[in-house]
């Protein structure tokens, strides 16, 4: 078998399934009005022109830029520690995870950690890891990896994410989306007040200030 046989069976069931392809039709219906709405009175062809211009300024001048955010974010009394790659990154986080007795983890989306397969490796050491963003821990519950680096669990419809949730808790569960998101609020802030370590991905980093920006 080829190395792309594997990829290419996972389209075809992809492809295969009814009801991704439901969830998926209604999102892209949908979508575009959602925008619109959230951009109401903006001038979104604007604001999308200078993002890419800011984009391209920092793939441009990557280097000085991160040398400027670990210079202030240690001003601010921050620890900085850029690993030489992903090998370095995991021994650097489970190292500090075993030197603080740690076991009990949170995380908030980071698609960095899922390239270098972080829970996987903190779980080898005996940390429990909760994903802590709602679609992320509804993908963690089903065992499976983010089908989108925004919106990781868009493939499932609410139906699904019920059955998820209630195979989770041992009970059956409304596909009601209120009730599903009450019932992973109350699930999820339990293991915030137990964590003993989080991790979060950010959306950019401030070179100027030494400070990082996520959305939740």
């Amino acid at each position: 078998m080829r190395d792309n046989e594997p990829f290419k069976e996972d389209i075809l069931r992809a492809l295969d399934d009814g009801q991704m392809r439901g969830a998926l039709a209604k999102f892209a219906a949908e979508y575009p009005a959602g925008r619109e709405c959230a951009y109401q009175n903006q001038d979104f062809a604007a604001i999308r022109h200078d993002i890419a211009k800011i984009k391209d300024y920092a793939a441009e001048n990557l280097e000085k830029l991160a040398n400027d955010f670990e210079f202030n974010a240690k001003e601010q009394g921050a620890i900085v520690y850029r690993a030489r790659d992903n090998a370095d990154a995991l021994q650097y986080i489970t190292s500090l995870a075993k030197e603080k007795q740690v076991k009990n983890i949170v995380k908030s989306k980071s698609m960095t950690s899922e390239e270098i397969e972080l829970n996987s490796h903190l779980e080898e050491i005996g940390c429990t890891v909760t994903e802590t963003d709602l679609g992320e821990w509804i993908i963690q519950l089903l065992g499976e990896k983010p089908s989108h680096m925004v919106l990781p669990s868009i493939h499932l419809s609410k139906e699904e994410v019920a059955k998820i949730i209630g195979a989770y808790l041992g009970r059956p569960v409304e596909p009601v989306i209120k009730d599903m998101v009450a019932i992973a609020r109350k699930e999820l802030r339990q293991k915030f007040l137990k964590a003993e370590m989080g991790i979060t991905g950010a959306n950019l980093l401030a070179a100027d200030t030494g400070s990082f920006l996520f959305s939740v």
